[in-house]
Parts: structure tokens; C-alpha cells; sequence
């Protein structure tokens, strides 16, 4: 038997007596001499790194990277979102009125149909990630002026005065609150999916919401203190966040700077573009239907839900410290879907 060593760290080969190596394919085996055998051993992978392969597969480092900025930004969205969210009905119904939520609702569609109109229009004329700087900077200044408004004493919710729907205040809070979360969210997908290609996204988007549940959980955890911080300095948190999402957003634009959509030559749509596509496609009218019937049972059972904690609680502050018990649950679930 010829036995032939290439060197340290290297193949050996053993072929049978009178078979030249060039005749024989040689058999690899670990040089037990050298090194660890370099260049022939593939590094073992981490237990964690085999994990989050078996639950968002198999991404790039780069593309990691990519997802984790992502996901820090909606994790401020969404986090912000949930922070105000547990101070909207406390805030209305100890200003206006818990009589009022459902008129309230109902307003909130009439504003949201002129705001839609107006981003329809915005997504023909300025990049997407613009349009995070003119939402989120809109938002961040109303939101302000509401936190300054709330220091004022006889503005904000006072248990000396009865909450009256005359309180502008309460409808300004209401509004700001249910169109905030309306138009960032699907600001945010829609800016995710425009620089996305489909293999990323498979992995990455469940990642991305994974990240921001964290988020999510944040946000309540803040409004369960409430009545130590007080309301107005609350809503001053989430006027931070709300500045921060495009410092984010910025963030990311400048170290991939390849995802910055250039000059806009798509076709224009017009702002009714989605009813059409809706009457077009039955499958869209089906979506339609579940995402429209899962809301009107949604705010029935949360009116029901906040009309027993207007009863329960004195204050908005005690208000908000529940609701923000009930979303670190909820959102805590969520997680562990995610």
C-alpha cells in the first residue's frame, strides 16, 4: 500500500499495491496530526444559530442585519403606538366622555378618508422613506402641542370637572391616536416590501414582527406607571418615539443606501386605486370582508371592556394602568406566536 501526505493540515491518500494515486480516487480522511485539520472541517454551528434557522430559515449575515435595523424601527412604531394606545380611551372618557367613544369611532373614519386621499397622492410624488419624515414629523408636532395642553390645569382630565364633549381635547387625543396607527403601520410594510425580494422576505418578515413585539411590550409596560409619571409626561414619551422613527428610517437609508428608490417613474394610481382593485378581485373583496367583520367584533367587546373601566377607576391615570397590564398580556401572546 502507498500511503502519500500532502502536508500539515491537508488529504491523505491510500490507493492498493500496484495502483499508481493518479489511477485511484483518494480517500479523504482528517489529518489527526495537524491543526484541526484546517480548510477540510466545517466549523460546528452554535445551538442558537441552528435555532433561528429552524424558525426563520436560513438568511446571509448582511440580510440579518438588514431585518434586525428593520425591525428596531418598527419595534419605536409600534412601541409608540401601544404607549398612546393605553392613554386614548382613558384620556377621552375622563375629558369627553365614555358616551362618546362610539361617535368617536365614527369620526375617526371621516378623518381617516381625507388622510388617505392625501397619502394616496404622497406616494406619487416622494419616496417612501420621505414620507416618514412628513407623517411622523406631522404626528410628532401634534402630539407636542397635546402633551402641553395636558400640563395645563382645566385642560386635561380633572376629577373636579365632568367630562363634556364640548372638551376638544379629547377628540383631538382620540383622533391623533386611531389615525397614527393607521397610516405608519402600513407606511412601514409598504417601505419593507419595496426593498424586499421574496426569498428575504419568507425569512425576514417574521422576524421583523418577532423583533417588534418587544416593542409592544415596552409601550404598556410604560403606561402601567401612569399614576407615579402622570399623563402628561406620558404623552410626552410618545411624542419622542414618534420623532424617533425617522431618525431610524435615516438610520437605515444610510447604510444601504441601495434600498433608496430613485426617481419615480411608476405609473400613476390615484387615490381610488384600492376600491378598484377591491371590486376587481374577488379574493381582495374576501380579505375585505374578514379584516372588516374582525373590527366590528373587536369594538364591541373593547367598548364593553373600557364602559367597566370608566366605572371602575376614578382616574385616567388608573385607566391607562390597567390598559397597560392588558397589553403587556396580550402583546406577551403575541410573542410567543411571533
Amino acid at each position: 500500500t502507498v500511503t502519500g501526505t500532502l502536508g500539515p493540515g491537508s488529504m491523505r491518500f491510500q490507493t492498493k499495491s500496484g495502483s499508481s494515486p493518479a489511477d485511484m480516487p483518494p480517500v479523504m480522511e482528517r489529518d489527526t496530526d495537524s491543526e484541526a485539520g484546517h480548510g477540510i472541517m466545517a466549523k460546528p454551528q452554535s445551538m442558537v444559530s441552528r435555532l433561528r434557522k429552524s424558525i426563520w430559515g436560513d438568511l446571509p449575515r448582511d440580510e440579518y442585519k438588514k431585518i434586525a435595523l428593520l425591525s428596531a424601527t418598527f419595534l419605536f412604531i409600534v412601541g409608540t403606538y401601544w404607549l398612546l394606545r393605553t392613554q386614548k380611551d382613558a384620556l377621552f372618557m375622563k375629558i369627553t366622555g365614555k358616551l362618546y367613544i362610539p361617535y368617536a369611532k365614527m369620526c375617526s373614519f371621516g378623518v381617516m378618508v381625507p388622510l388617505i386621499l392625501a397619502y394616496c397622492k404622497l406616494v406619487d410624488m416622494v419616496q417612501k422613506h420621505v414620507l416618514f419624515y412628513i407623517i411622523c414629523g406631522a404626528y410628532g408636532c401634534l402630539f407636542l402641542l397635546i402633551s402641553l395642553c395636558l400640563m395645563i390645569p382645566g385642560v386635561g382630565p380633572d376629577e373636579n370637572m365632568k367630562p363634556s364633549p364640548d372638551r376638544l381635547l379629547g377628540w383631538a387625543i382620540y383622533m391623533g391616536i386611531e389615525t397614527f396607527g393607521s397610516l405608519t403601520v402600513p407606511l412601514f410594510w409598504s417601505f419593507v416590501n419595496s426593498i424586499t425580494d421574496t426569498n428575504t422576505a419568507k425569512s425576514g418578515f417574521g422576524l421583523i414582527t418577532w423583533g417588534a413585539q418587544f416593542g409592544a411590550i415596552a409601550g404598556p409596560t410604560l403606561g402601567k406607571r401612569a399614576k407615579s409619571l402622570g399623563m402628561a409626561p406620558l404623552m410626552l414619551m410618545g411624542t419622542v418615539g414618534i420623532f424617533f422613527v425617522p431618525v431610524m428610517v435615516r438610520i437605515f437609508i444610510s447604510v444601504y443606501p441601495s434600498t433608496q428608490e430613485g426617481a419615480i417613474t411608476k405609473k400613476q394610481t390615484g387615490p381610488v386605486e384600492g376600491l378598484r382593485l377591491i371590486a376587481q378581485h374577488r379574493y381582495l373583496l374576501g380579505i375585505f370582508g374578514v379584516a372588516t367583520f374582525y373590527e366590528v367584533i373587536g369594538t364591541i367587546l373593547d367598548y364593553q371592556m373600557k364602559f367597566l373601566l370608566d366605572n371602575e377607576f376614578k382616574s385616567a391615570g388608573e385607566v391607562t394602568a390597567f390598559m397597560g397590564s392588558f397589553g403587556q398580556c396580550a402583546n406577551g401572546l403575541a410573542l410567543v406566536f411571533a
